[in-house]
């Protein structure tokens, strides 16, 4: 029963008062007034004991209910944000030092990807800063980690499709010089760390991309001990041999086509015998 609370004319005072006459006439130590209000509280503070009187449960209670079930529906849960450097604790520090010398969280964004590896190396993805493209630290085994645009990482990868992508080619060189983000409005990229050698992935007039092999000079080589002529005596010898690799693709018959394979295209190789 609801009781209203009005001073002196309400049903709660009536009935204390009430209460008090008899407690006089029949001696009682004391007497509660427990009126709609108060049990309400009372079971919203022990639901186990609300459970227990179920068939007294009001609409109220089952709307409550209702609503508290509805307003968990259809929220998709939050997605989980990834770390500079997550996935590979030992590379967290060389990956965050590149991300801030980067431009940090305004040129590369958030990080939409754990720390993975691609080829001779660890790969992060991340989305780019506001009004940028997506970017991607990189970081060949026991070196620094860089910076590259998504642009050109994906050029640095085709360069080597068919051959291994980044086993092949490599990744971008990392010296004292170097930028802390390679632009995809570059001309040209240090590769190394690939089957193929050092080399340089070129842009072309026709906005195309090619890997060329880097020129090296070495006075360690195989063709030391060679020599044409053999004299007694030699006051200087002086040498000079050059090498370049060449593939040739096999026939089914076992024997070698002569014509070079993809990898030479991209060297920039004529595809007629040297």
């Amino acid at each position: 029963m609801r009781l209203s609370s009005a001073a002196r004319t309400g049903g709660i005072d009536r009935i204390t008062t009430l209460l008090t006459g008899y407690a006089n006439r029949i001696g009682l130590k004391g007497s509660a007034l427990w009126e709609a209000n108060q049990l309400t509280m009372y079971l919203n503070a022990y639901p186990a004991v609300s459970a227990k009187f179920a068939e007294f449960i009001t609409a109220g209670d089952v709307l409550a209910k209702a609503f508290d079930k509805l307003d968990g529906i259809g929220v998709p849960p939050e997605p989980e944000r990834q770390r500079v450097g997550q996935g590979q604790p030992g590379n967290e520090r060389a990956f965050l030092a590149a991300y801030r010398a980067a431009g940090g969280t305004a040129v590369l964004g958030e990080a939409t990807t754990q720390v993975y590896d691609d080829g001779p190396s660890w790969v992060q993805q991340f989305a780019g800063g506001p009004g940028r493209g997506p970017v991607v630290l990189c970081a060949r085994h026991e070196h620094p980690a860089i910076a590259v645009d998504a642009d050109l990482w994906d050029a640095i990868c085709n360069a080597g499709a068919g051959s291994g992508r980044l086993d092949a080619v490599g990744y971008p060189v990392v010296t004292a010089p170097s930028p802390s983000f390679i632009a995809a409005d570059v001309d040209e990229v240090r590769l190394a760390g690939g089957s193929w050698g050092p080399g340089l992935l070129v842009r072309q007039p026709d906005g195309q991309w090619r890997w060329d092999a880097q020129t090296r000079f070495s006075f360690d080589t195989r063709e030391r001990g060679r020599w044409t002529a053999s004299l007694d005596k030699m006051d200087l010898r002086l040498r000079c041999a050059a090498r370049i690799e060449w593939v040739e693709a096999p026939t089914p018959g076992g024997r070698f086509s002569g014509w070079p394979t993809a990898g030479n295209y991209r060297r920039g190789r004529s595809p007629s015998r040297p």
